[in-house]
Protein backbone atom coordinates (compact mmCIF):
# COMPACT_ATOMS: atom_id res chain seq x y z
CA UNK A 1 0.00 0.00 0.00
CA UNK A 2 2.77 2.40 0.80
CA UNK A 3 4.55 1.30 -2.64
CA UNK A 4 1.12 2.65 -4.37
CA UNK A 5 0.44 5.74 -2.42
CA UNK A 6 5.04 6.85 -3.51
CA UNK A 7 3.98 6.38 -7.46
CA UNK A 8 0.65 7.74 -7.13
CA UNK A 9 2.23 11.02 -5.36
CA UNK A 10 5.78 10.63 -7.99
CA UNK A 11 2.90 10.82 -10.67
CA UNK A 12 1.04 13.43 -9.32
CA UNK A 13 4.02 15.95 -9.12
CA UNK A 14 4.28 15.99 -12.92
CA UNK A 15 0.63 17.30 -12.93
CA UNK A 16 0.99 19.71 -10.51
CA UNK A 17 3.69 21.18 -11.87
CA UNK A 18 1.40 21.71 -14.84
CA UNK A 19 -0.95 22.60 -13.00
CA UNK A 20 0.85 25.41 -11.04
CA UNK A 21 1.80 26.95 -14.58
CA UNK A 22 -1.58 27.23 -15.55
CA UNK A 23 -2.55 28.80 -11.96
CA UNK A 24 0.55 31.21 -13.30
CA UNK A 25 -0.13 32.48 -16.21
CA UNK A 26 -3.75 33.22 -15.57
CA UNK A 27 -2.63 35.11 -12.10
CA UNK A 28 -0.34 37.08 -14.18
CA UNK A 29 -3.00 38.91 -15.70
CA UNK A 30 -5.01 39.46 -13.08
CA UNK A 31 -2.73 40.27 -9.73
CA UNK A 32 -0.07 42.70 -8.80
CA UNK A 33 3.55 41.10 -8.67
CA UNK A 34 3.80 40.62 -4.91
CA UNK A 35 0.74 38.68 -5.06
CA UNK A 36 1.77 36.86 -7.55
CA UNK A 37 4.87 35.81 -5.89
CA UNK A 38 3.03 34.93 -2.93
CA UNK A 39 0.42 32.68 -4.72
CA UNK A 40 3.68 30.62 -6.00
CA UNK A 41 5.01 30.53 -3.11
CA UNK A 42 2.01 28.75 -1.29
CA UNK A 43 1.61 26.29 -4.21
CA UNK A 44 5.68 25.39 -4.29
CA UNK A 45 5.10 24.55 -0.89
CA UNK A 46 2.82 21.82 -1.69
CA UNK A 47 4.89 20.44 -4.26
CA UNK A 48 7.47 20.64 -2.32
CA UNK A 49 6.10 18.00 0.17
CA UNK A 50 5.01 15.63 -3.16
CA UNK A 51 8.47 15.42 -4.13
CA UNK A 52 9.26 14.67 -0.71
CA UNK A 53 6.96 11.84 -0.41
CA UNK A 54 7.99 10.65 -3.56
CA UNK A 55 11.54 10.21 -2.82
CA UNK A 56 11.68 9.32 0.61
CA UNK A 57 10.94 6.32 1.98
CA UNK A 58 10.48 6.88 5.79
CA UNK A 59 7.43 9.34 5.02
CA UNK A 60 4.16 8.02 5.72
CA UNK A 61 0.71 9.47 4.28
CA UNK A 62 0.08 10.49 8.09
CA UNK A 63 2.91 12.94 7.76
CA UNK A 64 1.72 14.41 4.28
CA UNK A 65 -1.41 15.44 5.31
CA UNK A 66 0.39 16.92 8.44
CA UNK A 67 2.44 19.11 5.85
CA UNK A 68 -0.51 20.00 3.88
CA UNK A 69 -2.07 21.32 7.13
CA UNK A 70 1.12 23.14 7.93
CA UNK A 71 0.85 24.84 4.21
CA UNK A 72 -2.36 26.32 5.33
CA UNK A 73 -2.55 26.98 8.66
CA UNK A 74 1.08 28.94 8.14
CA UNK A 75 0.06 30.62 5.48
CA UNK A 76 -0.68 34.50 6.55
CA UNK A 77 -3.02 35.41 4.10
CA UNK A 78 -4.78 32.23 4.39
CA UNK A 79 -5.58 32.75 7.95
CA UNK A 80 -6.36 36.23 7.27
CA UNK A 81 -9.30 35.23 5.46
CA UNK A 82 -10.18 31.48 7.27
CA UNK A 83 -10.21 33.80 10.64
CA UNK A 84 -12.95 35.98 8.85
CA UNK A 85 -14.83 33.38 7.55
CA UNK A 86 -15.34 31.34 11.03
CA UNK A 87 -17.21 34.15 12.68
CA UNK A 88 -19.35 34.82 9.66
CA UNK A 89 -22.12 32.99 10.83
CA UNK A 90 -21.77 34.86 14.43
CA UNK A 91 -22.22 37.79 12.65
CA UNK A 92 -25.36 40.86 12.32
CA UNK A 93 -26.48 41.14 8.80
CA UNK A 94 -24.93 44.60 8.68
CA UNK A 95 -21.60 43.28 10.24
CA UNK A 96 -21.58 40.22 7.71
CA UNK A 97 -21.86 42.63 4.74
CA UNK A 98 -18.81 44.34 5.32
CA UNK A 99 -16.81 41.67 7.03
CA UNK A 100 -14.88 40.46 3.39
CA UNK A 101 -14.15 43.28 0.85
CA UNK A 102 -12.49 43.76 -2.37
CA UNK A 103 -9.18 44.57 -0.18
CA UNK A 104 -9.86 40.83 0.45
CA UNK A 105 -9.28 39.58 -3.01
CA UNK A 106 -5.25 38.40 -3.24
CA UNK A 107 -6.41 36.81 -0.02
CA UNK A 108 -9.08 35.52 -1.14
CA UNK A 109 -7.39 34.13 -4.69
CA UNK A 110 -4.94 32.50 -1.86
CA UNK A 111 -7.43 30.20 -0.10
CA UNK A 112 -8.83 29.28 -2.70
CA UNK A 113 -5.78 28.31 -4.82
CA UNK A 114 -4.90 25.79 -1.76
CA UNK A 115 -7.84 23.91 -2.28
CA UNK A 116 -7.14 24.17 -6.13
CA UNK A 117 -4.03 22.32 -5.67
CA UNK A 118 -5.62 19.96 -3.18
CA UNK A 119 -8.24 18.98 -6.27
CA UNK A 120 -5.40 17.85 -8.01
CA UNK A 121 -3.97 15.28 -5.64
CA UNK A 122 -7.47 14.23 -4.88
CA UNK A 123 -8.10 13.74 -8.54
CA UNK A 124 -4.89 11.93 -8.82
CA UNK A 125 -6.20 9.48 -6.23
CA UNK A 126 -2.95 10.68 -3.66
CA UNK A 127 -5.59 11.63 -1.34
CA UNK A 128 -8.81 9.78 0.12
CA UNK A 129 -11.79 11.43 0.13
CA UNK A 130 -12.04 10.89 4.01
CA UNK A 131 -9.03 11.92 5.02
CA UNK A 132 -9.81 14.71 3.20
CA UNK A 133 -12.93 15.16 4.58
CA UNK A 134 -11.53 14.89 7.86
CA UNK A 135 -8.55 17.30 7.87
CA UNK A 136 -10.22 20.19 5.08
CA UNK A 137 -14.14 20.18 5.08
CA UNK A 138 -15.09 22.60 7.41
CA UNK A 139 -12.25 24.85 5.87
CA UNK A 140 -13.35 24.15 2.21
CA UNK A 141 -17.13 24.59 2.72
CA UNK A 142 -17.36 27.89 4.91
CA UNK A 143 -15.66 29.10 2.06
CA UNK A 144 -17.42 27.63 -1.08
CA UNK A 145 -21.09 28.37 0.45
CA UNK A 146 -19.91 32.16 1.77
CA UNK A 147 -22.15 34.62 -0.45
CA UNK A 148 -18.99 37.35 0.36
CA UNK A 149 -16.65 34.74 -1.03
CA UNK A 150 -19.02 33.94 -4.45
CA UNK A 151 -19.62 37.36 -5.00
CA UNK A 152 -16.74 39.26 -4.79
CA UNK A 153 -14.10 37.01 -6.00
CA UNK A 154 -15.60 33.27 -7.46
CA UNK A 155 -18.46 34.95 -9.71
CA UNK A 156 -16.41 38.23 -10.18
CA UNK A 157 -13.40 35.86 -11.83
CA UNK A 158 -15.94 33.51 -13.51
CA UNK A 159 -16.07 30.02 -13.22
CA UNK A 160 -13.63 29.12 -15.86
CA UNK A 161 -11.00 29.53 -14.16
CA UNK A 162 -11.92 27.62 -10.74
CA UNK A 163 -13.10 25.09 -12.92
CA UNK A 164 -10.62 22.62 -11.05
CA UNK A 165 -12.28 23.80 -7.52
CA UNK A 166 -16.09 23.63 -9.12
CA UNK A 167 -15.52 19.72 -10.15
CA UNK A 168 -13.62 19.41 -6.80
CA UNK A 169 -17.10 21.06 -5.02
CA UNK A 170 -19.16 18.89 -6.70
CA UNK A 171 -17.03 16.10 -5.56
CA UNK A 172 -16.80 16.57 -2.12
CA UNK A 173 -20.81 17.27 -1.96
CA UNK A 174 -21.68 14.87 -3.53
CA UNK A 175 -19.21 12.80 -0.25
CA UNK A 176 -20.39 14.72 2.38
CA UNK A 177 -24.53 14.20 1.53
CA UNK A 178 -24.12 10.39 1.32
CA UNK A 179 -21.92 10.29 4.50
CA UNK A 180 -24.02 12.44 6.92
CA UNK A 181 -26.46 14.57 4.93
CA UNK A 182 -26.70 18.11 3.24
CA UNK A 183 -27.89 19.59 6.35
CA UNK A 184 -23.64 18.73 7.85
CA UNK A 185 -22.54 20.64 5.25
CA UNK A 186 -21.70 24.22 6.67
CA UNK A 187 -23.56 27.11 4.78
CA UNK A 188 -25.08 25.04 2.81
CA UNK A 189 -28.55 25.36 3.96
CA UNK A 190 -27.51 29.71 3.73
CA UNK A 191 -25.68 30.03 0.78
CA UNK A 192 -24.87 26.96 -1.14
CA UNK A 193 -23.07 27.26 -4.08
CA UNK A 194 -24.65 24.02 -5.48
CA UNK A 195 -27.58 26.86 -6.45
CA UNK A 196 -25.15 29.42 -7.68
CA UNK A 197 -23.85 26.65 -10.21
CA UNK A 198 -27.29 25.71 -11.07
CA UNK A 199 -27.97 29.14 -12.04
CA UNK A 200 -24.62 30.15 -13.76
CA UNK A 201 -24.82 26.87 -15.91
CA UNK A 202 -28.25 27.58 -16.63
CA UNK A 203 -27.47 31.26 -18.08
CA UNK A 204 -24.46 29.79 -19.82
CA UNK A 205 -26.72 27.54 -21.72
CA UNK A 206 -29.48 29.96 -22.36
CA UNK A 207 -26.76 32.52 -23.75
CA UNK A 208 -25.03 29.98 -26.13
Amino acid sequence: QTQMIKKRIAKSYVYIMLFMTLVISILLFGQLIDEVIGTIGLIASVLIVVYQLSCENDITMGSFILELNNSFTGNERIQAVYNKLKVYGDLSEEEKRHLITEADRPNLDEYLVFFETISVLQKRGVIEMDILDEMFGYRFFIAMNNPLVQEIEILKTGLEPYEALTELYVIWRKHKIKKSGASNIPGELESSFHEVLKIERASTITSV
